[in-house]
């Protein structure tokens, strides 16, 4: 990237601070393809109402509310939460959602692949390194539901079904990381987002609205291609992705570069009868965590400490010989808010 002007390199520093990495070169130049000099300099001045930043300005109040509100429907800023009527402006904080809120948005298609393999580079050089708290985990897997063991010990927010008919409003966006990485063709439109962030996503014209039964079988259809279902790790989930091993940044984060402290597991794991396998493989073609592993005898074994408890070896199994074992207890998955993006 070509120098700039000093005064442009620290309004971008300023913004990349505050999503984590101020010296990275892949999100400077990304912030140069999607906003203005100008732009960034108003950025800077956030959190702020329009009035505020108006009086910052001495832009006229009106030319200032349009040109915070273009920013948000870009992805760029964000309302802030509980900002009652009077929206106070921010921008993102925090790597994943500075990445995803641009990356969902498929105008910026027209930036080209640089735009893309901008994003690839910094996953892949810079992100995937970083520090995780194993108490502060963003997401967790959720297990194939029909090959989960009795219904009395499943809760709510671990049946795919039950997120889908409690749900307010469901929308779906493009999955971001599928885009970044492009390293296979799986579909990219299977991000579903709920209720407030289904909301925004609308909002935005990052995502469209769907109905439960189009819901669904689009998990169908992720499950029967082997993509693993993961939502937010809380009780009252408001995401759900379905992630593929050789583009998600978790999944990525876990098998390429050996990482622990990613995404919580299920409360479930895969447990193989030895009486019952016919020793077909299916299992150990299907795992994206590399959890199944070969025996001595020629037959399968799971590896307790790799399985995530996504069910999808059950689910393929042609004569069920794999179940899902409650390991577990409730309180395992987290009782909090998720967090909320407000349109």
């Amino acid at each position: 990237m070509a120098s700039m002007p000093s005064d442009l390199q620290a309004n971008i520093r300023t913004l990349l601070e505050r999503v984590g990495y101020p010296n990275s070169p892949y999100l400077a130049e990304i912030l140069t393809m999607v906003a203005s000099p100008q732009e960034l300099a108003w950025m800077t001045l956030l959190p702020a109402t329009a009035a505020e930043v108006s009086k910052r300005t001495g832009m006229p109040i009106e030319a200032t509310e349009a040109s915070l509100q273009d920013l948000f429907m870009r992805g760029l800023v964000l309302v802030k939460p509980g900002s009652g009527e009077t929206p106070v402006y921010d921008t993102p904080r925090g790597s994943g959602t500075f990445v995803d809120l641009l990356l969902f948005d498929q105008r910026y298609r027209e930036l080209g692949d640089r735009f893309y393999d901008l994003f690839s580079l910094f996953f892949n050089e810079e992100e995937v390194y970083m520090e995780r708290s194993p108490e502060r985990l963003p997401l967790r897997v959720v297990p194939v539901e029909e090959r989960i063991g009795d219904a009395r010990e499943v809760l709510p927010y671990e049946r795919v079904t039950a997120i889908l008919t409690t749900a307010r409003r469901i929308a779906v966006e493009h999955c971001p990381c599928r885009q970044r990485e492009r390293k296979c063709d799986h579909p990219t439109e299977v991000c579903m987002s709920f209720d407030a962030v289904a909301d925004y996503a609308i909002a935005r014209g990052i995502g469209r609205e769907i109905n439960v039964a189009e819901a669904q079988e689009m998990l169908r259809d992720c499950e029967k291609r082997g993509l693993v279902h993961q939502v937010d790790n809380t009780d009252r989930p408001s995401v759900l992705c379905n992630c593929c091993s050789c583009c998600c940044a978790f999944l990525v984060a876990i098998n390429r570069y050996g990482q622990d402290h990613v995404v919580a597991r299920s409360r479930y794991l895969a447990e193989i009868d030895q009486d019952a396998c016919i020793q077909c493989g299916t299992c150990f073609e299907r795992c994206p965590f590399g959890a199944i592993a070969e025996t001595d005898s020629g037959g399968y074994a799971v590896t307790a400490a790799r399985c995530f408890g996504c069910g999808l070896c059950a689910s393929s199994c042609p004569v069920e010989a794999i179940s899902m074992q409650l390991v577990a207890s409730e309180d395992h998955i987290p009782h909090k808010d998720p967090t909320i993006l407000r349109s």
